[in-house]
């Protein structure tokens, strides 16, 4: 049993140390943001985040690190048509149209979509001077239209990811997901394509 053991856990090892270029959350960042940049740009740009999960995504072409806003766990999904901020995020996504900078990440869905489970929505980046830099889709999965009471979890989780595969060219998705325990799930993915 515990050769077999040993056997997996160096699989898994040799998978990790030899993938490709892309990055898992909490690497750290070549661009030299990390926590404490981010919590002080979001301290003076006066956007209420939480400190306590910050997750980090880099690659080559990409940059992302990020977190929820502090708050959005008692909005409920009906608030989605007047847009509402659901992280706050450092990213350097040249290739998407991102140049680097901090955002916030304002979620906006139309009324007549919003109900108990899937539907489009979408995503702007907005930086610190108030400017829309960019707009994605996104998808939203909705468990309640209200808040629950108790929360099932204490605060929104921020996910991300980058993917990159190369050929003659590469192809880089970047997926970033907002868990809220206010009942609702947004997904951001972006795949550019660059010449390699």
């Amino acid at each position: 049993m515990r050769n077999r053991l040993l056997s997996v856990f160096a699989v898994v090892a040799a998978v990790l140390f030899t993938s490709g270029p892309a990055a898992w959350a909490g690497e750290s960042q070549p661009s030299g943001v990390d926590a404490k940049a981010l919590i002080d740009a979001a301290h003076a740009a006066k956007v209420p985040i939480n400190v306590e999960e910050i997750v980090s995504a880099t690659s080559k072409n990409v940059t992302f690190v990020g977190t929820s806003i502090a708050g959005f766990e008692q909005v409920p999904a009906t608030e989605f048509p007047n847009g509402t901020d659901v992280a706050f995020a450092y990213v350097d996504f040249p290739a998407a149209g991102i140049p680097a900078g901090y955002y916030r990440l304002k979620t906006h869905a139309a009324s007549d979509d919003v109900t108990v489970g899937a539907y489009p929505g979408t995503t702007e980046f907005i930086s610190l001077d108030g400017k829309v830099v960019a707009r994605l889709p996104s998808s939203i999965d909705t468990h309640s239209l209200e808040v629950p009471n108790p929360l099932p979890f204490p605060r929104t989780v921020v996910e991300a990811s980058i993917d990159e595969v190369q050929a003659w060219k590469i192809t880089i998705t970047v997926s970033v997901t907002v868990r809220c325990p206010n009942g609702s799930t947004i997904t951001v993915r972006v795949s550019v394509t660059i010449r390699g």
